[in-house]
C-alpha cells in the first residue's frame, strides 16, 4: 500500500498572462483539458499573485494524496482521496495481495 501525503503542495499545470495591471491564472487537470481561470490579480509579481490566487484555485481541483498531482472531480476518488489511476493502483495491489 503506498504512503498518504496529506501535506499536498498545490503545483498544479498552469499558463499565466500578465499585462500592466495584474496577473491571470489558468490552472490545468494534470490528466484531462478541465481548466478553471482566476481573475486578475494585482500583484507586484507572478509569484505573489499565484500565492494571491492559489486558495481560490484550489477550490476547482482536487490534490491526490498518493502522487501529489492536482485533477478536476471526474478524475478524482473522493473515498480514497487519490486520483482515479492511483486509486486503480491501489485496488490492483489489494487485489494482488489477497486483501
Amino acid at each position: 500500500m503506498r504512503q498518504k501525503n496529506p501535506d499536498i503542495v498545490f503545483k498544479p499545470k498552469y499558463t499565466l498572462k500578465h499585462m500592466d495591471d495584474g496577473y491571470q491564472f489558468t490552472f490545468y487537470c494534470a490528466y484531462c483539458d478541465y481548466c478553471y481561470t482566476t481573475g486578475w490579480i494585482s500583484a507586484s509579481s507572478a509569484e505573489e499573485a499565484c500565492v494571491l490566487t492559489e486558495k481560490e484555485a484550489r477550490k476547482a481541483f482536487n490534490g491526490c494524496h498518493c502522487c501529489g498531482k492536482w485533477i478536476c472531480n471526474d478524475h478524482y476518488d473522493m473515498q480514497e482521496m487519490m486520483c482515479v489511476k492511483c486509486a486503480q493502483n491501489e485496488l490492483m495491489e489489494d487485489d494482488f495481495s489477497g486483501k
